[in-house]
């Protein structure tokens, strides 16, 4: 058996460990293997045993959550026939459910109020938004109201009709911008946002995302 097939077999053993696990075991034994040299490849496989008997072992300290061992009396160095002393690092799990939620209940008082807050500025950024959104379709029908009454003033006094019609392109252009400008903050901020209040809120679940 070449080294790469005992490393994928291995890889295939461990599958009920996480994608973390996994990697940090094959790993530790790629170098593992590739420390005792070449030329000692065949007697450092035999003394691991078959990826199964490494697999079992891995699973079972990892368990216990100790780290991950060598299956056998394996030489770190080529030649030396003196095992490491240890393998890489496998934590099972974060915090258990009972303490996050122990954590979450005694720290109320400090994140109910800055919840609180949050939502707040996310419910005022939102009301500022609708205001600017609602003023700029005002300056829209208020500019059209006064194109439309300029046109008719170009029959009996052309000048006001033309300063009345000016002056409503400008507040419809104004208000036409002030929309498109307030629904495409809107659609930037508010979300960032949320999505910052979510953070913020899955902070004390962190630890375990991460491990389990």
């Amino acid at each position: 058996m070449t080294k790469r097939e005992f490393l994928m077999a291995l890889n295939d053993e461990l599958y009920p460990l996480s994608e973390d696990e996994r990697s940090a075991a094959i790993k530790y034994y790629s170098d593992y293997i590739d420390d005792a040299g070449v030329e000692n490849l065949d007697r450092v496989l035999a003394e691991l045993g078959s990826p199964a008997q490494v697999a079992a072992s891995i699973k079972a300290d990892g368990e216990l959550g100790r780290s991950v061992p060598p299956a056998g009396p394996v030489g770190g160095t080529a030649g030396t026939g003196a095992s490491p002393s240890a393998g890489p690092e496998v934590r099972r799990s974060g915090l258990p459910v009972w303490a996050v939620v122990l954590l979450v209940v005694l720290l109320s008082p400090v994140w109910l109020p800055l919840l609180g807050a949050a939502a707040g500025l996310v419910v005022g950024v939102i009301g500022v938004f609708i205001g600017l959104i609602c003023s700029g379709v005002v300056l829209v029908l208020a500019g059209v109201f006064l194109a439309v009454m300029g046109v008719v003033s170009l029959f009996g006094s052309p000048l006001v009709g033309l300063l009345v019609l000016g002056i409503g392109f400008i507040l419809a252009a104004v208000g036409l911008l002030l929309v498109m400008a307030s629904v495409f903050l809107c659609a930037t901020v508010i979300p960032a946002m949320v999505r910052g209040v979510v953070k913020i809120c899955r902070i004390p679940l962190r630890g375990r995302q991460n491990n389990g």
